[in-house]
């Protein structure tokens, strides 16, 4: 149990785009020192944003491990710098790096917990769904999504580059653009919408999409 209390989680912020320097002091505040950031678009309909607060389109995505024990003290900080309780404010959750690769969790020099995943994945309520797709195909995924049951997803740029074994089984490029659509729904959804975006963009489609899905321990501000 200590293990998996003090075990290293991933944690990602998605807020409106400009909070860069608030996100960074509060992740540095919560011990994080290795920060990815990155800027893509959200997708939910207008009513669904100002809901949540997260007026604009144009976001900011911000992720890096975090101790486990530490995340109550980076959502804490993350209130205090910008009202995360308050909804609209911004979105953070956490998940396992059981769902990471072993070379992202060599790079900070941590092992992956041995934790009992089948009852990780009981406890969770919410699931992140991402899918990685050919470029100008996040639309797509979206509209599957959503028919699907899910109300929008936030949009990242970036590229796939695989072997030649692995282009060759899949039958995709070598090296391919890439949109990336990080979608987080209730568990009880997640297969209904992680199926109606395979069938639509899915690794025999002209979307060469990969869809995966990840459980979350702790979700906050959604």
């Amino acid at each position: 149990m200590s293990e998996l209390k003090n075990s290293p989680r991933f944690a990602i912020t998605v807020t409106n785009a400009g909070n860069d320097k608030k996100i960074k002091e509060a992740f540095e505040q919560a011990g994080i020192s290795v920060v990815f950031t990155c800027h893509g678009q959200g997708t939910a309909p207008s009513a669904i944003m100002d809901l949540f607060g997260l007026s604009g389109r144009e976001k900011l995505i911000t992720a890096g491990f975090v101790d486990r024990s530490e995340t109550p003290r980076l959502f804490k900080t993350l209130d205090e710098k910008m009202s995360f309780s308050q909804k609209g404010h911004g979105i953070a959750f956490t998940m396992s790096p059981i769902c990471m690769q072993k070379c992202m969790m060599s790079v900070i020099n941590k092992e992956t917990p041995k934790g009992d995943e089948s009852k990780m994945n009981e406890q969770t309520s919410y699931i992140a769904i991402l899918a990685a797709v050919a470029g100008g195909f996040s639309e797509e995924v979206v509209e599957a999504a959503r028919s699907a049951g899910a109300r929008g997803g936030t949009i990242m740029k970036g590229m796939r580059d695989c072997n030649h074994e692995v282009s060759k089984t899949l039958g995709v490029p070598l090296v391919e653009e890439q949109d990336f659509v990080l979608i987080l729904v209730p568990k009880d959804t997640k297969n209904a919408v992680m199926d109606a975006i395979t069938a639509k963009c899915g690794i025999n489609t002209e979307a060469h999409g990969i869809v995966s899905a990840f459980p979350l321990d702790e979700v906050f501000g959604l």
